[in-house]
Protein backbone atom coordinates (compact mmCIF):
# COMPACT_ATOMS: atom_id res chain seq x y z
CA UNK A 1 0.00 0.00 0.00
CA UNK A 2 3.19 2.60 0.66
CA UNK A 3 4.08 1.90 -3.01
CA UNK A 4 0.15 2.99 -4.20
CA UNK A 5 0.53 6.25 -1.88
CA UNK A 6 3.84 7.12 -3.07
CA UNK A 7 2.52 7.19 -7.04
CA UNK A 8 -1.01 8.91 -5.86
CA UNK A 9 1.95 11.58 -4.56
CA UNK A 10 4.06 11.68 -7.66
CA UNK A 11 1.48 11.70 -10.09
CA UNK A 12 -0.34 14.71 -7.43
CA UNK A 13 2.83 16.48 -7.36
CA UNK A 14 3.16 16.37 -11.16
CA UNK A 15 -0.07 17.26 -12.08
CA UNK A 16 0.01 20.33 -9.76
CA UNK A 17 3.62 21.23 -11.11
CA UNK A 18 2.43 20.80 -14.61
CA UNK A 19 -0.48 22.45 -14.28
CA UNK A 20 0.04 25.06 -12.00
CA UNK A 21 -3.36 24.42 -10.45
CA UNK A 22 -5.54 27.29 -7.94
CA UNK A 23 -5.82 26.24 -4.21
CA UNK A 24 -9.55 24.95 -4.97
CA UNK A 25 -8.54 22.79 -8.19
CA UNK A 26 -5.69 21.34 -5.93
CA UNK A 27 -7.67 20.41 -3.10
CA UNK A 28 -10.26 18.86 -5.67
CA UNK A 29 -7.85 16.53 -7.06
CA UNK A 30 -6.31 16.05 -3.71
CA UNK A 31 -9.46 14.79 -2.45
CA UNK A 32 -10.21 12.64 -5.35
CA UNK A 33 -6.71 11.22 -4.69
CA UNK A 34 -7.73 10.46 -1.11
CA UNK A 35 -10.88 8.62 -1.96
CA UNK A 36 -9.23 6.64 -4.48
CA UNK A 37 -6.37 5.41 -2.06
CA UNK A 38 -9.73 4.87 0.36
CA UNK A 39 -11.27 2.63 -1.77
CA UNK A 40 -8.12 1.06 -3.03
CA UNK A 41 -7.77 0.03 0.94
CA UNK A 42 -11.71 -0.99 0.76
CA UNK A 43 -10.85 -3.32 -2.08
CA UNK A 44 -7.81 -5.04 -0.85
CA UNK A 45 -9.52 -5.71 2.56
CA UNK A 46 -12.37 -7.18 0.39
CA UNK A 47 -10.82 -9.12 -2.18
CA UNK A 48 -8.19 -10.57 1.52
CA UNK A 49 -11.49 -11.75 3.43
CA UNK A 50 -12.82 -13.41 -0.20
CA UNK A 51 -9.28 -15.12 -0.50
CA UNK A 52 -9.47 -16.63 3.43
CA UNK A 53 -13.39 -17.51 2.85
CA UNK A 54 -12.16 -19.50 -0.47
CA UNK A 55 -9.46 -21.04 1.35
CA UNK A 56 -12.06 -21.93 4.91
CA UNK A 57 -14.32 -23.37 2.11
CA UNK A 58 -12.05 -25.67 0.32
CA UNK A 59 -10.39 -26.83 3.76
CA UNK A 60 -13.94 -27.68 4.47
CA UNK A 61 -14.64 -30.01 1.07
CA UNK A 62 -11.62 -31.85 1.10
CA UNK A 63 -12.51 -32.70 4.85
CA UNK A 64 -16.11 -33.61 3.98
CA UNK A 65 -14.81 -35.33 1.06
CA UNK A 66 -11.85 -37.70 2.98
CA UNK A 67 -15.02 -38.20 5.49
CA UNK A 68 -17.24 -39.59 2.80
CA UNK A 69 -14.52 -41.66 1.36
CA UNK A 70 -13.53 -43.06 4.51
CA UNK A 71 -17.66 -43.91 5.62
Amino acid sequence: MKAVRFLLVDRFCHIDNSHQLSTRSRLSLLSLFVQLESTLKTEKTRCARASQQARKNTTVTILSDRKAYYQ
